[in-house]
């Protein structure tokens, strides 16, 4: 069933305005976040955290949508963003919801939770996922859960790394055959200049028998295959978030858009993007 939500899209954003949505028809999204983020006594970045502006820009889109969102992370408890600006529009608008920073300040640990309470699994990048996504058997278990309940899954940028490793009842990989992207060897090597990644991403899931779909550095590009939708950059974030709320049978009333990317059009396995601003 398609929910229609009369909103304006900047109120929305700017005001989060209520939603004319039924409680028994409300989706629940769980957004999956990095634990990995450390700073020194000095506050300087030691480890690499999560993406902050990833994870604003999915959750207005999945508040817009009227979804219910449940932050959770490895250690659970707070998390660590790698470096980022307040002042952008749509890090501010988050920064102004003070339900949304009660759960932000205080993810929960990923293997308490139960999948059946769940329609959806994002996993929100950043360098972090990399270092503890990657290799986290309390993730994959409940993306396998919910992929096999036929729930919908989101991942982006290096947020795909949660992917890996995942095996599900019949013995196959969850991501062999599959359309997926993510983070670009050609996008590491030019903006991957502090850390060190532990392994090539692209690599890992055409290894696993990903079919690796990729656009040009730092293009907008989503692909779909079933019920999982993958993002290769923190320009295809919005478009991801869009995607999924789209496959939980949920819309906005008109595209969602940010200054530093717009939604152009969608294809079967693709969304392309021109560069605003």
């Amino acid at each position: 069933m398609t929910i229609k939500i009369k909103h304006s899209v900047i109120a929305s954003l700017l005001g989060l305005s209520s939603l004319n949505l039924m409680a028994d028809e409300q989706k629940h999204i769980l957004m999956v976040l990095s634990s990995y983020g450390e700073k020194d006594a000095a506050g300087e970045l030691v480890k690499p955290g999560y993406e902050f502006d990833e994870m604003s820009k999915s959750y207005l889109v999945f508040k817009a949508a009227g979804a219910n969102v449940t932050f959770a992370s490895p250690k659970g408890g707070k998390v660590l963003a790698d470096n980022y600006n307040k002042e952008k529009s749509y890090n501010a608008t988050f920064l102004k919801d003070s339900s949304a920073l009660e759960k932000l300040e205080s993810t929960i640990k990923l293997e308490t939770l139960n999948h059946n309470d769940f329609d959806a699994v994002y996993v929100v990048g950043g360098k972090g996922p990399m270092f503890d996504l990657a290799s986290d058997n309390s993730v994959k278990k409940i993306i396998k859960q919910v992929y096999e309940n036929n729930g919908v899954i989101g991942a982006v940028c290096h947020g795909p790394a949660a992917l890996l490793d995942i095996k599900l009842s019949n013995g196959e990989y969850l991501l062999a055959g599959k359309r997926v992207s993510a983070f670009s060897n050609l996008e590491e090597t030019a903006f991957t200049k502090k850390w060190q990644m532990p392994f090539s991403l692209a690599n890992k899931l055409s290894e696993q028998g990903a079919l690796y779909q990729q656009d040009s550095l730092m293009f907008n590009q989503v692909s779909f295959d079933g019920n999982l939708l993958t993002g290769q950059n923190p320009f295809s974030t919005t478009d991801t978030a869009i995607a999924v709320v789209e496959k939980l049978g949920l819309s906005l009333d008109k595209p969602i858009e940010f200054k530093d990317g717009r939604l152009l059009h969608i294809m079967p396995t693709k969304m392309t993007l021109i560069p605003c601003c």
